[in-house]
């Protein structure tokens, strides 16, 4: 089944605490629950149930939603920053961490594939060096930048205990220097590698010895 089809669209996927918890972000900068909400088809009982699922077409139109509302560019990597084991339903995973970093940035990929399938995601090892691809399986070129921000931010978080240093390739333009993604992520290099680059979107890290 292709992943763009309406009906694809339509399917709930996506669990409704990752809206949540980025309705919350939003307010904390200021945007309106009613504003943000508005013309996606969410409401709050969704967001409040801890069952309901939402599907990809609501998810896009809350993020085309946002997009525009976000005064700063490296919001939605700070939003996905936020996402860190907890938040994935994850926190059983922590002490893998400290056992197998390789095996624990592997199964998180996994999980994020099926529990986060807003993007696919490549994994690749060489030695202590881990290379992560992302991929619009979507086709939703307006929206790649934020996706791609939102799990760079999260695998940040989630990897930056067993990683200890980043390398973060786009493959759309930025206006935020590296300095002021740096005030986001130290230990973190950014390539911008501009348009007509697509599908190059790629985190490198390296575990810690």
């Amino acid at each position: 089944m292709e992943t763009s089809s309406e009906l694809a669209l339509e399917v709930p996927i996506v669990s409704a605490r990752y809206a949540r918890r980025f309705v919350r972000f939003m307010e904390h900068r200021g945007v309106k629950r009613h504003t943000i909400l508005a013309n996606t088809g969410i409401t709050d009982e969704m967001l409040n149930n801890p069952d309901a699922s939402l599907s990809m077409h609501q998810v896009m139109d809350l993020l085309r939603q946002a997009d525009w509302l976000m005064t700063d560019e490296r919001a939605a990597f700070e939003f996905g920053q936020q996402l860190d084991l907890p938040s994935h339903g994850l926190l059983g995973f922590a002490m893998l961490g400290q056992e197998n970093p390789r095996r624990l940035v592997s199964m998180i990929v996994q999980y994020l594939r099926v529990g986060l399938p807003l993007m696919d995601m490549e994994l690749e090892s060489t030695g202590s060096t881990f290379r992560i691809r992302l991929i619009d399986t979507w086709g939703v070129e307006d929206l790649r930048p934020c996706l791609t921000k939102i799990y760079m931010g999260s695998i940040h978080r989630i990897s930056c205990q067993v990683c200890s240093n980043f390398h973060f390739q786009f493959d759309f333009p930025s206006s935020a220097s590296l300095e002021d993604w740096q005030l986001l992520a130290p230990r973190v290099r950014v390539r911008i590698r501009g348009a007509g680059c697509s599908g190059h979107h790629a985190v490198e890290g390296l575990t810690s010895p």
